[in-house]
């Protein structure tokens, strides 16, 4: 009978972790005053997600949180790219959140929290991105047009993975064209919002009478705003490319990378996403040439992470690596999509 009650005490001693884990006792307040018991799942891009017993999982707006409390330990990232792993003990008056990891604390205003990840979430959970898709078709000059683009990307407390895809086609009985990238992106985050980058990417554009370009790009950059809603980060570095031509041409070019990129969430009703990316590269090899993509995009969240989106983008080439193609080339897209 002891041998069978000490066996039984071992395994309840044992899954005792993952049971209080289970329980709902982490405790969220909001500026109205209304209080929830609950278990927090994660924050990420303003949106704190929770787990209650009465609603299920919902989202809610982080700058409407006025103070959390949890026994639980979590992987807290700051606005700084600086992290902690800890409990999070509570905010005092003016929304300062108290940070406890073993014997000590740390006071950090509650708006410079940008993500909080339970200690031991699996690989998915820790996966955000998007993917759309767009479809057209004109009768009347049996223009066919189609676009999708996915994004993934993957943080943990200093790296940063992230691979894309994005293609717009297009096609009629007297022409087709093409424009295609693709790539994989390495970010190693720093403190005081600093951070190197390195890419590889893969361009199409027989517009401009690129047929492959393949793209090696090292980069420094820095965040001048990072919160939960808001990001914008500048990037200087140079790029390596060799591009591959309609003609099939080949030329090796070696060019500067000014980058500027935001990004704004709004959490309305619907929920807004608005994503800027501007990339300029000065040639050192080609005298004067200097090549500049440009995209802008606003989401709408129609229902549950489903969501329509408008998109513009501008390709540009001071120099076309074939002389009797344009500068230019432009576009519009819209598409519906879900956010992960």
């Amino acid at each position: 009978m002891t041998k069978w009650f000490t066996v039984c005490l071992l395994i309840i001693l044992f899954n005792s972790p993952t049971l209080v884990l289970a329980q709902k006792t982490d405790t969220v307040t909001f500026y109205n005053g209304d209080r929830t018991i609950c278990e927090i799942e994660n924050l990420s891009r303003g949106k704190l997600l929770i787990k209650t017993v009465a609603m299920g999982t919902i989202s809610v707006e982080w700058r409407k949180v006025s103070n959390i409390v949890s026994t639980k330990n979590f992987e807290i990232v700051l606005s700084d790219h600086s992290s902690f792993y800890g409990r999070i003990d509570g905010a005092d008056s003016i929304r300062n959140v108290t940070l406890t990891f073993g014997i000590f604390t740390q006071d950090v205003p509650i708006n410079d929290i940008v993500t909080i990840n339970p200690i031991g979430n699996k690989f998915w959970q820790k996966l955000d991105g998007s993917l759309s898709v767009g479809f057209s078709f004109i009768k009347g000059t049996q223009n066919l047009q189609f676009n999708n683009s996915i994004d993934v990307n993957y943080r943990t407390n200093k790296t940063v993975h992230s691979i894309s895809y994005d293609a717009n086609l297009s096609e009629n009985p007297n022409n087709s064209s093409q424009k295609q990238d693709a790539g994989y992106r390495f970010q190693y985050l720093y403190k005081n919002r600093i951070y190197n980058a390195f890419d590889l990417r893969w361009e199409r554009n027989t517009e401009l009478g690129i047929n492959t370009r393949a793209i090696t790009t090292l980069s420094t950059g820095y965040s001048p705003i990072e919160n939960s809603s808001n990001l914008l980060s500048v990037e200087l570095g140079v790029a390596g490319n060799r591009e591959f031509t309609t003609e099939d041409s080949v030329s090796n070019n070696l060019e500067a990378l000014l980058g500027v990129e935001y990004h704004l969430f709004i959490f309305a009703n619907p929920k807004i996403f608005i994503d800027v990316k501007s990339d300029t590269y000065p040639s050192f090899t080609v005298k004067g040439r200097i090549r500049s993509n440009f995209d802008a995009s606003i989401s709408w969240e129609v229902f549950s992470d489903f969501t329509l989106t408008l998109n513009y983008w501008v390709n540009y080439d001071s120099s076309p690596a074939e002389f009797d193609k344009p500068n230019y080339d432009w576009g519009t897209t819209t598409s519906i999509g879900y956010k992960f």
